[in-house]
């Protein structure tokens, strides 16, 4: 058990082990108690998190472009918009070999990103991607956060995103 896993009484960590939440069943398993990837019951628990919780829950609302709400609101539609839904997907730890994931960092990619510097704009442009005025670190900071989570680490534009920050 980890150092955290130690200070944990049993009922704690019964109880974050719920299936209720696969999130943060699988989380407790590998970052609380250091359980390996490859345990059959942390394989099980991030299988579960595509089909139990609020992964699928906010799945559903994804529109077939790709993106949650407005196309052209994905930042500023707070809470609800694309962006935000790709961070609640990269903190929950979506599958990034879901093809609905794929979509939304896509999508992303294609009208937040302003193509030339690498950051990640507010608004978007269909020339450019994001528009250059409103690119923001902070908006650009947590998108290739969000997109190494969903599998985009290697992708080059990722990539021109962290040399932006």
């Amino acid at each position: 058990m980890g150092e955290i896993g130690n200070s944990l009484d049993d009922k704690t960590i019964d109880w974050l082990l719920s299936p209720d939440n696969p999130t943060v069943r699988y989380r407790t398993m590998t970052e609380l108690l250091g359980m390996s990837e490859g345990d059959g019951e942390v394989r099980t628990a991030k299988e579960a998190i595509m089909s139990t919780g609020p992964v699928p829950k906010i799945l559903e609302q994804q529109r077939p472009g790709g993106f949650w709400g407005e196309p052209d609101r994905f930042y500023r539609f707070k809470y609800k918009g694309t962006v935000w839904n790709i961070i609640f997907l990269a903190e929950l730890r979506a599958d990034p070999e879901d093809p609905r994931v794929k979509n939304a960092c896509e999508f992303l990619l294609n009208n937040s990103q302003h193509r030339e510097s690498g950051g990640f704009s507010d608004r978007g442009d269909h020339s450019t991607g994001g528009t250059p005025d409103g690119v923001m670190p902070c908006l650009t900071a947590n998108m290739a956060y969000c997109l190494v989570r969903l599998g985009y680490g290697d992708d080059e534009r990722v990539i021109k995103a962290m040399s932006w920050i």
